[in-house]
């Protein structure tokens, strides 16, 4: 099984082929049809993603990532905390991290392969960042 995750800048959405061989989506470990694309830094330094990230951002943005797909490719620092500053190559890590255990959770298998979508217009650092 290589399943296929589509790492957008707002949502996270993946999926596997399934016996015909067409593609089926996977809904994430809380039964939603995609991840938001949100990563939230507790002050204490654990990290939650998707819908429970965006919450947690709506009472407290400052430490929240949002559009952080917009910083592939570049040095820039989107969270620093606890001393420990995030590119927008962190914030996909954690994310990919979190679709990698749903897809797992969901389909029973271990995901050593995926296969990542990236925009049209990605330049070769960004293309290679992802």
């Amino acid at each position: 099984m290589i399943p296929g995750i589509d790492a957008g800048n707002s949502r996270f959405k993946s999926a596997v082929l399934d016996a015909a061989g067409y593609p089926k989506l996977l809904n994430n470990r809380f039964g939603e049809s995609f991840t938001h694309a949100v990563v939230y830094f507790n002050p204490d330094g654990t990290v939650i993603v998707g819908t429970e990230a965006l919450n947690a951002a709506l009472a407290d943005p400052l430490h929240a990532v949002f559009n952080w797909k917009r910083h592939m490719g570049t040095p820039d620092i989107l969270m620093s905390i606890n001393g420990k500053d995030y590119t927008a190559k962190d914030i996909l890590a954690i994310l990919l991290k979190n679709a990698k255990e749903d897809i797992e959770a969901k389909t029973g298998e271990v995901a050593n392969e995926v296969v990542i979508t990236v925009p049209a217009n990605y330049t070769d650092v960004q293309k290679q960042d992802t």
